[in-house]
């Protein structure tokens, strides 16, 4: 227990020194070269996910970003909370997984933290850290419109046995493309 909570002290220590060196360093670095960016956000969503209670999942992510065209970096940290009877875990972007009944956020009855509901279970951390690389393909071809490939990584950083994450890293590679018009921009991910 007690090598779990230094490494889960160690996680938000390195959050924070990210944060400060990247958040606070951002006019100091040299535009010519690439810009950096820095973004936060918050995500709620509730539902029943085909469960007999609802679920609700608060996420906020922290997301750092480098870009020189055609390449674009991201890496996000978040912080998840999940409200439920279980069976619902946190995947790593802020999207839901339905696992089993009794895995996921807990099966506590009331009595813990979050309690007050019965059956509820309230669980909170880290989430699972993301980093991608993207690369702008219509600059290769002059095209009419954004076509970008993306790899990412999912590293598993949040706590599995929390049902914050699944415990496994996962891998994606995709394409986004995205035109202009007027005010509206239609935009779709393979």
């Amino acid at each position: 227990m007690l090598e779990y909570r230094r490494f889960h002290v160690f996680q938000w220590v390195l959050c924070l020194a990210l944060w400060l060196f990247f958040g606070f360093d951002l006019q100091a670095a040299d535009r010519a070269s690439g810009d950096f960016g820095f973004s936060v956000g918050m995500d709620y969503s509730s539902g029943d996910y085909g469960l007999a209670k609802e679920t609700d999942m608060l996420y906020l992510p922290l997301s750092l970003t480098y870009e020189r065209f055609p390449w674009r970096s991201t890496l996000t940290l978040s912080h998840l909370r999940i409200t439920g009877p279980g069976g619902v875990i946190g995947g790593g972007d802020g999207s839901v997984i339905v696992g089993e009944s009794g895995k996921g956020s807990g099966s506590g009855g009331g009595g813990g933290p979050g309690g007050g509901k019965r059956g509820l279970s309230t669980e909170q951390g880290l989430g699972d850290i993301v980093a991608s690389l993207s690369y702008a393909l219509d600059s290769l071809w002059n095209l009419p419109v954004a076509l970008d490939l993306t790899g990412k990584v999912k590293f598993a950083t949040a706590d599995a046995e929390k049902g914050l994450g699944t415990g496994e890293n996962d891998y994606v590679l995709q394409f986004d493309i995205a035109d202009n018009y007027d005010r509206f921009t239609p935009f779709a991910t393979l």
